[in-house]
Parts: structure tokens; C-alpha cells; sequence
């Protein structure tokens, strides 16, 4: 794991290079940067959803809990009813 110094040296580096690079205003390179901070909240909050649903083991009903599909009866596809 990088020392502190070291991370806020390459994160300065990396806003240094976007700003002279990316051909923005520096009003207009907010936007995208605060998009790529969303997105990695959203995959860390996805990651730890996931890691918890998995550590619950497989949810699988029991076969008396599972609904029957839908079914068509001839007489009621023809009024575009369904039957359960």
C-alpha cells in the first residue's frame, strides 16, 4: 500500500495532467471528475451488496412458496384474459 505522500502526489500529478490535457475549462472538468467519483462509490456500494448476498448462501424457495405461472385458457385467449 502506497504512503499517504505518495497517493497525494499521483493524485495531484493525475488533476495536473487532466487540467493541461483534457482541453476543458476549468469550470467544465468538474463534471466528469465528480462522475468517476460516483461511479466508484456505486461499485464499492455494489460490491459490498453483492459479497453480502453471497455470504447468505443460495436463496432458493421452497417448492410450496414458488407462484405458478400464468396460463392461457383457450376460451379466455380468445377475450385476451389470463388464468392462474
Amino acid at each position: 500500500m502506497p504512503d499517504l505522500g505518495e497517493l497525494e502526489r499521483r493524485l495531484w500529478d493525475a488533476a495536473d495532467d487532466l487540467r493541461a490535457n483534457s482541453g476543458l475549462k476549468a469550470s467544465e472538468y468538474g463534471t466528469p471528475v465528480l462522475g468517476l467519483i460516483f461511479l466508484r462509490f456505486a461499485d464499492a456500494r455494489f460490491t459490498a451488496a453483492r459479497d453480502a448476498i453471497e455470504a447468505k448462501g443460495p436463496a432458493g424457495r421452497s417448492p410450496s412458496s414458488r407462484r405458478e405461472p400464468m396460463r392461457c385458457s383457450p376460451s379466455a385467449s380468445r377475450r385476451g384474459a389470463m388464468s392462474t
